[in-house]
Formats: C-alpha cells, structure tokens, sequence
C-alpha cells in the first residue's frame, strides 16, 4: 500500500513536471523565416542566426527577451577600439583598471603601470576575456571608463538596440547591464564587417609582445569551438566570444562561413558549456542548409546619355550613347528571400567624354538585399562615339550657335508682338477716352443754343 502511494505520487511528480515544462516551452516565441515554421531547435532560452551579409534573420527564439550578456559584451567593446584607434598604440593599466574589476572577473594577469600594444590588448579581451584590460582600453580611447560607455550606449541606439544598455566594457553582471539577442546579432552584425576586428576574434593562437613588466609568450585562445584540439570545435567557425556568469548562464556569440556564405549565431542563457556550443553549431549547420542561388538582376537595364567634347573651354554635345548591364547575376542567399528585398540601383554620370568604344565600362549596377550590398553589375557602352576632328568640332560649335541665334529672333518677336497688342489696347483706351470727352462737349453746345 504504501509503495503504490508512493508511485502514485511519484508519477504525479512526473505529469507535473511535464506540463510545467510545455507550459514554458508554449511561451517561447519562435519564429522560422526559412520554413514559416516553430520547431524549437535550441535548448537556449533565447537564439538569434542572422545572415551576416544583409542583416536577415533565418531563425529566432525569444529574440527581444532582456537577458544578461556577460562576456559577449566585449564584442562591442573591441568593435569600437578597432574604428576608434590604432594597433601599434600603446596601451598602459591604470590602478583603476587593474583593482576596479571584482576579484572573481576573468583576467589575462596584467599589473598596475604595465603597457603593452592596443593590439595586444584586443587580443587578450577576445581569447582570454581579460576584464582588466577592457578596463584599460577604456581609459585609453575615452579617457575615464564612464565616457567609453557613454560612446558605446549612443552607438548602440544609432544601430537601434533598444533591448540593450551596457554599463562596463567586460559584462561583469549588473543588473542594469543587458541585452537581447536580436540587438547581440546586430551588434555582431556591424563587428564583423571590419577586417581587423574578424582577425583578433577568430585568432586561436598569438605571440604576445613582450611588455615592460612580462616577457614574451605565445598563448592560445580559451575559445573551444574555434581550437581543432577541441571537442566543441566547429570548422566553420571562423570567430567567436563566450560569457557565464550565475544571473547571465552560459552566452555565444559565433561567427561562421561557408561556401561563400557568413552566419551569425547567438545563443543566451544556455544551460551549460556542453548546450552552448552543441546550440550553436546547430544553428550554424541548419542555416548553411538553407541557401540557394537567387537571381538577383535580370540583365534588362538599359539608358542613354550625351556624349560630349571639349573646345574652346566648352563643353559640346557630339553624340548620343546607349549603355547596358547586359549579364544576368545570382547570388547565394537565404532561400525564403524575396523580390521585394532586393533593390537595383544605377550608378552613371549625367554625361560622359568623347570617345567611347563598344563595351567601355561606364557605371555600375549596386544590387542590395535589405539595404546591404551583395553584388554589383557593369554598365557598359553599346554603340562607339568617336572624337570629332578640329574642324569637326568647329562645325558643331558654328551649329549649335546657329540654333541659339535661331532661338533668341523668335524671343524677339514674341516680345515684339506682346509690345504691339500693349500699343493697341493702350490705343484704343486713349481714342475711346477722348471719344467721350468730345461727346460730352457737343451736348453742352446744343444745350446752350436752345436759349437763343
């Protein structure tokens, strides 16, 4: 008896565990542009894959959720000392720097006076997430920590992350510290169009200089999806940052490529180290699934413009060009992209110099997909226009100049003529006026016989 009350009970555990358990995953909001649907494919409580070449989202879960970011913030951190300074500056660790992070922080053991390269320093935030040194680079962009942040929370509203505020450059957890993961993607996003940024981040082995308090040392970096010695490794994974602190869990933020094509995942508030990366390579492989070659221009552009010389220090229309961008392009993207978010644009002068050959490049075509660019087209020359000779060219001067003197008679005459219909109307007023005055003097007269 009382071995069935207890399976009873147990089984009870289990049915109510399971609904609490739906019940949650129910109020996931999960969205796939890929297939329309929302099959939860993460364990994360929240995800973001966005395509890294046009900002399209193909998979999101909980994407405006406020979470905390822990160390992926120092994406953002790094993003900005690469546009906002040089690799060869130098970079020197205040006393604030070193004692101002708490005790537990991630650090890459830096001391108090000791100096070392902006690029050495980038290095150790992205593979050894060193909060010290984000401190430090701080202090050296902006002057005091709270001006750098003050530069980070403006350039994040211009990117519209209106789901983030950031009040240290390592994300070491504060409560008014967070972010979501839509705003991590597009913070990602920005990142990784800047060369030297995707060089630190991908980076898994790097000889650091030698500074002014520490030899020289050859380190690797602490990011297990990017090291082939890894069980977590991912060979499309060509950058990435982790973070985990007990309020944030375990944060990733991975950048991929393959055949061509670029993904950003991100995943925040992962249960563990083993889900972070497993979730993150999932998303990265669905995603390169689901690309195909898109036609993007169809080849029908066509215009003309005037094609000039010059003599005399003035510039004369000779001819007329017709241009086209004749070739067709497809492009790799997202399957579920549509006509509506491509955009073709021209680029050509409103007229070109004598002479033009057959095929002669003349402008382009910038063909973007969600505002980014993802292909360009030639605009080129169908027909020849060649340079007149002197006498040519005096001949189209002596032509042009005939048509002005043609013009200029026939404004003449119509003001001439506008003139005469003034003259007559101002005419007939004065005859008509004196007309009257001649009238009213005959009727006195009579009035004034009829007395006699």
């Amino acid at each position: 008896m009382c071995n069935k009350r207890i399976i009873s009970a147990f089984l009870c555990i289990i049915m109510l565990t399971s609904f609490l358990m739906f019940d949650v995953n129910a109020q996931d909001n999960i969205v796939n542009y890929v297939d329309g649907g929302s099959v939860n494919i993460v364990q994360a409580e929240a995800c973001v894959l966005m395509d890294a070449k046009t900002g399209l989202i193909l998979y999101e879960k909980n994407p405006d959720e406020r979470l905390y970011p822990a160390s992926i913030t120092k994406i953002m951190t790094t993003y900005l000392a690469c546009v906002n300074s040089k690799s060869d500056e130098l970079v020197t660790h205040s006393e604030n720097a070193i004692h101002g992070v708490p005790w537990d922080s991630s650090l890459y053991g830096m001391q108090v006076g000791e100096t070392c390269t902006m690029d050495a320093a980038l290095h150790a935030i992205m593979m050894f997430s060193a909060n010290e040194v984000c401190m430090a680079v701080a202090e050296h962009i902006d002057g005091n920590v709270q001006t750098f942040m003050n530069r980070v929370n403006n350039q994040l509203k211009q990117w519209g992350c209106t789901g983030t505020q950031f009040t240290n450059p390592h994300g070491y957890h504060d409560d008014n510290h967070y972010t979501t993961a839509r705003d991590m993607a597009t913070i990602t996003y920005h990142a990784v169009q800047n060369e030297y940024f995707n060089k630190i981040w991908g980076c898994v082995y790097y000889d650091m200089p030698a500074t002014n308090k520490s030899p020289a040392v050859t380190v690797s970096t602490h990011v297990m999806n990017l090291r082939k010695d890894s069980m977590y490794y991912d060979p499309n994974a060509k950058g990435a940052k982790t973070g985990f602190h007990d309020m944030a869990w375990n944060t990733l933020v991975t950048y991929g490529e393959k055949d061509g094509n670029r993904l950003i995942a991100v995943i925040m508030k992962d249960g563990g180290v083993d889900r972070a990366y497993n979730d993150s390579k999932k998303l990265l492989d669905y995603g390169f699934l689901h690309y195909k070659k898109t036609n993007v221009y169809d080849g029908k552009y066509a215009a003309q413009l005037d094609v000039t010389q010059s003599y005399d220090n003035k510039d004369f229309t000779i001819g007329t060009l017709n241009v086209s961008a004749p070739n067709s392009v497809d492009v790799t993207l997202p399957e579920f992209v549509k006509g509506e978010n491509i955009s073709v644009n021209a680029d050509i002068p409103a007229t070109i110099k004598a002479p033009v050959s057959v095929g002669d490049k003349i402008g382009k075509l910038d063909i973007t997909c969600n505002g980014a660019l993802v292909a360009t087209a030639d605009i080129t020359a169908a027909n020849e226009v060649k340079e007149l000779s002197t006498s040519e060219i005096r001949i189209e001067k002596y032509k042009q100049a005939i048509k002005e003197i043609k013009f200029k008679p026939l404004i003449a005459v119509f003001v001439i003529l506008l003139l005469l219909v003034l003259a007559i109307k101002v005419i007939r007023v004065v005859h008509r006026s004196k007309k009257r005055r001649k009238n009213k003097r005959k009727k006195k007269i009579s009035r004034y016989s009829s007395y006699d």
